[in-house]
């Protein structure tokens, strides 16, 4: 990767574009992840849910939402 005074400023740009992408519930997993969360479990203990199933489930559709503003990003 290319260090340099403006790669702060992209990098952050990509962040916000992608998160603008995601739903209210999307952006709190993807939050939960970037501050180190792994475990589905442990995120959907902070999030409130009774089991993992619906951060797997969003999960997917943040791959996937991922997936393609990535390769159309190029």
């Amino acid at each position: 990767p290319l260090i340099s005074p403006n790669s702060e400023i992209h990098e952050n740009l990509v962040w916000e574009d992608f998160m603008a992408l995601l739903n209210h519930k999307e952006k709190k997993i993807t939050v939960c992840l970037r501050n180190g969360q792994t475990k589905l479990q442990d995120i959907a203990d902070e999030l409130g849910y009774a089991n993992h199933s619906p951060v797997s489930k969003a999960l997917q559709r943040i791959r996937e939402k991922a997936s393609n503003y990535f390769e159309n990003s190029r």
